[in-house]
């Protein structure tokens, strides 16, 4: 979990991981399931969008650099993921969020 934490512009396989750790992949994935109660790429995934999910909100950053922050190279593909977890793109995300705060002060 704290590989995976420590850069998530960096893509680590459970090949990988499996491999740093001496252990089978499948016995990896196994464990993390076990500990986690998702898969390595899910956790990642949910990892990465609840990462971009502040930045949209704390930051002005360019979407394409929170894209790439989050371990995204396509800002297209960053945007597909971050709609299905939270049914808008990035963009109508980051906007929502500034009227709400607007709106409560």
């Amino acid at each position: 979990r704290e590989i995976l934490c420590a850069d998530l512009s960096q893509n680590h396989t459970a090949r990988e991981l499996a491999e740093r750790f001496q252990v089978s992949e499948t016995s990896l994935k196994n464990y993390f399931r076990g500990v986690y109660g998702k898969n390595v790429s899910d956790y990642l995934r949910d990892l990465r969008m609840s990462v971009a999910e502040k930045l949209l909100v704390e930051t002005k950053l360019p979407i394409s650099e929170i894209a790439s922050q989050v371990g995204y190279t396509k800002q297209g593909k960053f945007a597909e993921v971050f709609r299905q977890q939270f049914q808008m793109n990035p963009l109508e995300y980051r906007r929502k969020q500034k009227l709400k705060d607007i709106l409560l002060e």
